[in-house]
């Protein structure tokens, strides 16, 4: 019966209708706590409307909606694009170097270089956000390009008729600089977003620029 709740609160047709619903949670709510108490006002508000004749459809928005959204995102996205790429560059570099050996040497060098920031990340006390759950992507993708580099340098040694060990020397020696240039260039970029206001943006360039050192070494 109020004028003023048309176009804030009820449609000017009045077909749509904003409900507010406040929830307090702690300041620091685990994602799972957080997963279940919007689940939970799911069921009470889909209960409700359940016995309207009207059957209107339900759409949730917010700040608590919102964070349900990112972290189903962030879950699926590396349940998929890590593995996936994981997957896809072990079975390009078998195919490529015919050698199940170099494939482990480089997936075990990302995989390692991943963790070791990220516990660096934490033993420095860096709190995670969403957003970081991408770092390891980028850094292992970032690992495999060095090996790969490396892998290359050792197969042309091998192609000149050069001794096994000799070439493994060889390979490592030439591409000591470039990947070094490489690596702290890469790092120096991605510290730079310690100048960044957002907390999640600044721990997001100090673990990739870990992860590229770590790989590097």
């Amino acid at each position: 019966s109020d004028p003023r709740g048309y176009g804030l609160l009820l449609s000017n047709d009045e077909t749509a209708l904003t409900l507010d619903i406040t929830v307090n949670l702690p300041q620091e709510t685990p994602a799972p706590m957080l997963l279940g108490t919007l689940t939970s006002i799911r069921a009470v508000v889909e209960k409700s409307v359940a016995s309207s004749a009207l059957n209107p459809k339900v759409i949730f928005s917010g700040p608590l909606a919102l964070n349900e959204a990112y972290i189903s995102v962030i879950r699926h996205d590396l349940k998929v694009f890590l593995h996936a790429l994981v997957l896809s560059m072990g079975t390009v570099l078998t195919l490529v170097y015919g050698s199940l050996i170099l494939t482990v040497i480089a997936l075990v060098i990302a995989v390692f270089s991943v963790v070791s920031a990220f516990g660096l990340a934490g033993w420095l006390g860096h709190e995670l956000a969403a957003i970081n759950a991408f770092a390891p992507v980028i850094i292992a993708s970032i690992a495999l390009a060095g090996t790969v580099h490396i892998f290359n340098s050792y197969y042309q040694e091998l192609a000149d008729n050069i001794d096994r060990d000799k070439a493994i020397a060889m390979a490592v020696a030439d591409n000591a600089f470039p990947l070094m240039l490489t690596s702290l260039t890469t790092a120096a970029g991605f510290l730079a977003l310690s100048y960044s206001p957002s907390p999640p943006i600044r721990t997001i360039g100090f673990i990739v620029a870990a992860g590229v050192l770590l790989a590097w070494l």
